[in-house]
Formats: C-alpha cells, sequence, structure tokens
C-alpha cells in the first residue's frame, strides 16, 4: 500500500470516528424535547479548565515532581485517558473547539483576540435549550468573548456589533480569581432551580504566569526530575520548580470546588449524577526550561492533554482509556457520557 493510500485511510478513519461522537451527542440531546429533557433530569456537569497545563505534569500520569491528590483520585474514581488531544496548541482555539465540537477554522476562531462568532453553537446552549440545564461560567477569562483588554476604539466596535455574546448563552457569566472559584460555583449552585441539572465551566489561571505560588507548595528544585531533552541547569530547575507548585497549587483549589458542590448536592443521588470532567489546556509554557521548545507537549499542531473524568458509580466506565479523541470536543465527550 502507497503512502498517499495509508495516509487516506488513517483521515477516513479519523472522520469516521469523529463522526460517530458527534451523532452520539446528537442524539443524547435531541432525543428530547425541552419540556421532556426538564421531567427526566440529566446529569449535573462541573467542567474544570487549567491554563498551560499538559499530562506530564500530574502525578497520575506519572509525574514524579508534583502532588496531585485531587486529581488523582477524579482518575481513580471516574476515566483517565491516554489518547485526549485539544484543538489546538493555544487558548483561544483550543476552547472553541472544547465548547462547539469543531476544528478551529471551521468555527472561525484562528485568531487569539477573535470572539466566538454568535452563529456557533456552543455546549452550554445545547444542555440550555434540548436538556433544560441551568448553565454557568466562572474563573479565569474563558477567552471566547474576543481580548479582555481593548482600546476605546476596539470597544466601540464589539458593542456596536454585539460581539460578546457569551452573557446570552449561558444563565450565569463571571470571571474572578482562582481563589474566588470555589465561591462562585457556589453562589451559582445556590440560585440554581431545583428542578434543574446544571453546567458549569470553571477556570484557573494556574498554572499560567505569573508562577508566585507560596513556598507550601514549591517542591526543592534539586529533587526534580528534569526531563531527558532539557539542559539540567540551575535555572531550569528553579523554574520547573516554580511551575510545578503552581500545578499544587491548582489541585488544592480544585479540591476546594469539589467541596462547595458536594455541600450543597446534599442528596446522596444529586452527589452521584455529578460528572466531574478535568481538563488540562495547552501545555507546559516554553520558558520553564528558558525557551527550550515545547517539546513536552506539542504533537504537530495540536497538543496531548490530561483529561480525567468522574461520573460517580462509574457503572462500568471507569479505568484507564487509550481512545483517541481528537478536536471533537467537550460536546461529544459529554454526548458519550450521557449516551452511555
Amino acid at each position: 500500500m502507497s503512502g498517499v493510500s495509508r495516509r487516506f485511510n488513517r483521515r477516513m478513519k479519523y472522520l469516521l470516528t469523529l463522526l460517530s461522537l458527534l451523532l452520539i451527542a446528537a442524539s443524547s440531546f435531541a432525543a428530547s424535547s425541552p419540556s421532556e429533557a426538564s421531567a427526566k433530569e440529566g446529569p449535573n456537569i462541573l467542567f474544570l479548565l487549567s491554563d498551560d497545563h499538559s499530562y506530564p505534569y500530574l502525578s497520575t500520569y506519572g509525574s514524579p515532581n508534583v502532588k496531585t491528590p485531587t486529581l488523582d483520585q477524579l482518575a481513580a474514581e471516574g476515566m483517565q485517558f491516554h489518547r485526549f488531544f485539544t484543538g489546538a496548541p493555544q487558548c483561544v482555539p483550543s476552547r472553541a473547539t472544547l465548547m462547539t465540537g469543531r476544528s478551529p477554522v471551521a468555527a472561525r476562531m484562528t485568531r487569539f483576540s477573535a470572539p466566538l462568532p454568535r452563529d456557533e453553537i456552543t455546549l452550554p446552549e445545547l444542555l440550555r435549550g434540548k436538556g433544560g440545564y441551568y448553565t454557568g461560567i466562572c474563573g479565569r477569562s474563558f477567552h471566547l468573548d474576543g481580548a479582555t483588554k481593548i482600546g476605546q476604539g476596539a470597544a466601540k466596535v464589539f458593542h456596536e456589533h454585539q460581539l460578546k455574546t457569551f452573557i446570552d448563552r449561558v444563565d450565569s457569566l463571571n470571571t474572578c480569581s482562582d481563589n474566588e472559584v470555589a465561591a462562585q460555583v457556589a453562589a451559582f449552585l445556590d440560585k440554581k432551580p431545583a428542578d434543574k441539572p446544571f453546567f458549569m465551566w470553571a477556570n484557573f489561571s494556574d498554572p499560567h504566569h505569573a508562577w508566585n505560588a507560596p513556598a507550601e507548595f514549591r517542591p526543592d528544585p534539586a529533587s526534580l526530575k528534569v526531563p531527558a531533552h532539557w539542559p539540567d541547569l540551575p535555572g531550569v530547575r528553579e523554574q520547573l520548580a516554580d511551575y510545578c507548585a503552581e500545578v499544587n497549587r491548582v489541585d488544592r483549589t480544585v479540591g476546594t470546588v469539589l467541596e462547595a458542590v458536594d455541600q450543597r448536592l446534599v442528596e446522596d443521588a444529586q452527589r452521584s449524577a455529578t460528572y466531574r470532567v478535568d481538563v488540562r489546556e495547552r501545555g507546559v509554557p516554553a520558558d520553564v526550561a528558558h525557551h527550550v521548545d515545547r517539546l513536552e507537549s506539542e504533537r504537530g499542531t495540536c497538543v496531548e492533554v490530561a483529561q480525567v473524568a468522574r461520573d460517580g458509580p462509574t457503572q462500568g466506565l471507569g479505568g484507564v482509556h487509550a481512545s483517541c479523541v481528537e478536536r471533537a470536543g467537550l460536546v461529544a465527550l459529554v454526548g458519550a457520557y450521557t449516551h452511555a
């Protein structure tokens, strides 16, 4: 078989896999009318996203440099993926893929400062419109309403053309620092109607710059295992320790969010019907190793990221999954969970 034929067969296999995932998602959302969906409550969905983070920097994926007991527990109690790829090695297009199930090019999100076009349908909209969900986003910038710091001229254009759209896409929209996420999630759940399931996308800055985690989270630079393709220099170890401290801190922060959720879902049935989906975004910044190439995470045009999900009683869905999920986005992923 020629090289061209092999590439064609691989591409067709990928396209068929992607189509199957999207069809599963579509069927799960479209199976019920809004009124029927309200009568048959779906699972709660808590989507957790950390920034500049990838699979080599979680202890459940074998890292000796970080301590992430909260995220490790999510993996142990649910599903852990080993071939889960983001749509692009950049904040904005990767989030567009997660929320739309489309490639950044198809979603017209190829610029860092681009707002998501209003006619692109997102997962929270599907859940609210088709499933009767109460939906929200909180934490650091979610990156899909355009740049947060723009000049007066650009702000005028955004206002005149109504380019910021997420206030219309979800029931609750707030941005805050990482240490306020748990309180924001708690306030969101306090406002949630009793008869509705929820979708909450909680964003975290850690381990993105600036690296300012307290000393209690920072490992000893001398104890770290430096990747073989990095120069083992004192400055490299210092920056790697700074980065690992951020990872350790975000694990603690995620724990406070999970506690806030469990305290408000007082019934065991509510807690067991809540999916906790945790995804790492992009990968470790290059300057961890003084601008060493990001070989740690980039795979061509995509980044392989950590992804774990806990779904209460796993009902046979748990364990380590090596199936490839690339560019299908959270829409297909959640569709597969809720359809199973």
